[in-house]
């Protein structure tokens, strides 16, 4: 989940509630297993920060690319939107699909040839597409 401080106070000079949040992430229900008794949720853990493998930050990495559109985006969805509830919940479907088409062109470290020839792909992050789908946009406290 990425959490930004300062969206808080910008919520409040928006007149947004501020008790509702956008989480963006793998959760622990959606997180089946993936591979080698491993979650999904814990799979995206290990790539997203590096753990033993070189860091693939899909989630961390989106967000710092893409801040400025991310504010834009929000305010163009929030002002066609008949209420607050419904522009939260159109902006969640934006920030997923956006982050789910990362998977397909991302900036992100290559594979070793050695991983490239046990996956026969070339492709970091996508194996089984579980890793991909399990990636989820929440309205928190609507």
């Amino acid at each position: 989940m990425i959490t930004d401080r300062a969206d808080r106070d910008y919520a409040a000079s928006l007149n947004l509630p501020a008790s509702v949040s956008v989480e963006i992430g793998i959760f622990e229900q959606d997180g089946g297993e993936a591979a080698e008794g491993l979650t999904v949720a814990a799979l995206g853990f290990i790539h997203e920060f590096g753990v033993g493998v070189p860091q693939r930050a899909f989630l961390r990495g989106w967000y710092d690319s893409h801040s400025s559109e991310i504010e834009t985006r929000f305010l163009q969805i929030l002002a066609g939107a008949p209420t607050v509830q419904q522009a939260f919940d159109r902006f969640s479907l934006w920030a997923q699909a956006e982050i789910q088409k990362g998977f397909s062109s991302p900036p992100l470290k290559g594979l070793s040839e050695e991983t490239k020839r046990k996956k026969g792909s070339s492709t970091p992050l996508v194996d089984t597409g579980a890793l991909k789908a399990a990636v989820r946009v929440k309205v928190v406290g609507a």
